[in-house]
């Protein structure tokens, strides 16, 4: 996919990253010059060779709010440094925002001399979503969780409440002269009334 592979190369190169969902590029650091494979131009929302193939052309893609994160890190690697990786939004044409995994690294001679930058860049928009749509989910079962425990708490309070005016009457009702049928059944009641607290 790049100018230096055969064109049987770059077709069946080029079928393995649109199936992949990775593009990849290369930056020439002795010509300054860059290629681009024809899924990059995809991912970017472009038809194969419509922009320039160029390190602005790539930054210009991103949003406004990532692109000094991702031109620092390309920066760096360009200038010798260690390899990227960084995630970033971009506004595609056709497909409004999309996420994107993007990675770089220096690439040096036998001699140790860095020659090339290569590139990928991965659509990672559905795995964001996904992530977005399980945090979703789980903040709605917490605060779900929270209400029911809140409901709970203020159910007791209020059945505690009567409970113990059912308990402290019955208590009173069994220290005034009961017959001896009276007095089991007050008993059950208390008995009834605690079992029931207890459970509250």
């Amino acid at each position: 996919f790049f100018h230096r592979v055969s064109r049987e190369e770059s077709a069946n190169a080029d079928e393995a990253q649109r199936l992949a969902g990775i593009g990849s590029w290369e930056y020439d650091l002795e010509n300054r010059t860059e290629a681009w494979s024809d899924q990059l131009y995809r991912l970017l929302g472009y038809a194969p060779g419509s922009i320039p193939e160029t390190r602005e052309s790539l930054l210009g893609a991103i949003k406004a709010e990532d692109r000094p994160r991702a031109e620092e890190a390309l920066s760096a690697v360009v200038s010798g440094g260690p390899p990227a990786d960084f995630k970033c939004r971009i506004q595609s044409p056709a497909d409004g925002t999309r996420h994107l995994h993007c990675t770089a690294q220096l690439v040096v001679d036998p001699l140790g001399k860095p020659v090339r930058v290569v590139g990928t860049v991965a659509d990672v928009t559905e795995d964001v979503r996904a992530a977005e749509s399980l945090r979703s989910a789980r903040d709605a079962a917490e605060t779900a969780n929270r209400a029911k425990g809140e409901f709970l708490a203020t159910m007791s309070h209020e059945l505690r409440t009567p409970m113990n005016g059912i308990l402290g009457m019955t208590e009173l009702l069994q220290q005034t002269p009961l017959s001896p049928t009276q007095q089991e059944l007050t008993a059950t009641v208390s008995a009834s009334g605690r079992n029931l607290l207890s459970i509250i």
